[in-house]
């Protein structure tokens, strides 16, 4: 059930980004400080790496969430990306359920043992993530007030061969 549960998932943001994910990015990107630009970088980083980057994201935890938009986006074969997926995903699937089954009815001691532990990392997950955020907004307002301006032009000044007026 969780390899298909990760698959159907999986292919739904897949569709997501094959069907409207430079539209969604260009009308709704700036919600979520993602720009035109990071789309590009992405989808640069996804051709070079090749689809082969869906099978091993799909077992590294963060990319493993994230790796179908950017090969709906680049428009990786339906059935290439969902073989690599279900590869990938299986791979995930097993390390979990083996980790679950080696830890037995002893899981509530280590969910008791981790709790503070738990709580020390989401706090550090949403500081970085705040973190990042401020620092992804300022420098955007940054480029944008400097874009706006535009080039400084000085005013005219005589030539010495001139006369002023001023005298």
């Amino acid at each position: 059930m969780g390899i298909a549960g990760s698959v159907v998932g999986s292919l739904l943001a897949y569709v997501v980004g094959r069907t409207g994910g430079r539209a969604l990015v260009d009308r709704y990107g700036k919600y979520v400080l993602l720009s035109r630009a990071d789309l590009d970088k992405s989808e640069q980083w996804f051709s070079r790496r090749g689809e082969w980057i869906v099978l091993y994201g799909r077992v590294l935890p963060f990319i493993r969430t994230f790796i179908s938009l950017p090969a709906g986006m680049a428009q990786m074969r339906v059935g290439k990306f969902t073989a690599f997926t279900a590869i990938g995903v299986s791979i995930w699937v097993a390390l979990l359920s083996s980790i679950g089954y080696a830890l037995g009815d002893s899981w509530n001691k280590m969910v008791a043992a981790f709790g503070v532990v738990g709580y020390v990392i989401a706090a550090g997950v949403v500081l970085a993530a705040i973190v990042f955020l401020v620092h992804r907004y300022r420098s955007r307002s940054t480029s944008a007030g400097s874009a706006v301006e535009g080039p400084v032009v000085e005013p005219a000044r005589p030539h010495h061969d001139e006369v002023s007026l001023d005298r």
